[in-house]
């Protein structure tokens, strides 16, 4: 038997008595700072959004398509543009009232005895993972009424 074949395009090396492709990985970038802080936000407190994130992201490594910038939509899914999170944080009172939800949270945990501090976790994980589920929900309804808007003034219809 060949060491090396090639078939379809593929080189295949023998090992033992199979075949096994030999496959190369596109070149990859590292996710700066900021990426890194946002998937440890996910996996802390966004856990439904955390594991939709592709593996590969989460290692610290991003596909960077050869080079090219990615486009804002690829940028979109892979969580480097969070517009959720930018509308949220504009807000001088809405900032103000993050701040006392997060107090009172905290004050609210320490009050609790250990049963209800792990029945208190359940309850936020869940309500976490709901908040997740919702706003992707609410995402994808706003960007498909956008779109219907912007079709429809480029259309005149």
């Amino acid at each position: 038997m060949e060491k090396y074949i090639e078939q379809n395009g593929i080189t295949y090396e023998l090992r033992g008595e199979q075949y096994y492709p030999l496959l190369e990985l596109p070149e990859q970038r590292k996710i700066g700072k900021y990426g890194r802080l946002h998937l440890e936000y996910l996996k802390a407190h966004r856990k439904g959004l955390y594991l939709y994130t592709p593996a590969l992201y989460r290692r610290g490594n991003r596909l960077a398509g050869g080079g090219l910038p990615m486009s804002v939509i690829k940028e979109l899914w892979h969580g480097n543009i969070i517009p959720q999170e930018d509308s949220r944080t504009n807000s001088k009172e809405i900032k103000e009232l993050l701040g006392y939800m997060s107090l009172h949270h905290e004050d609210l945990e320490k009050s609790f005895s250990d049963e209800l501090r792990e029945v208190f976790e359940k309850f936020h994980d869940c309500w976490s993972e709901y908040m997740s589920l919702a706003e992707a929900a609410i995402f994808e309804y706003a960007f498909k009424f956008g779109m219907q808007i912007a079709i429809e003034s480029l259309t005149g219809k």
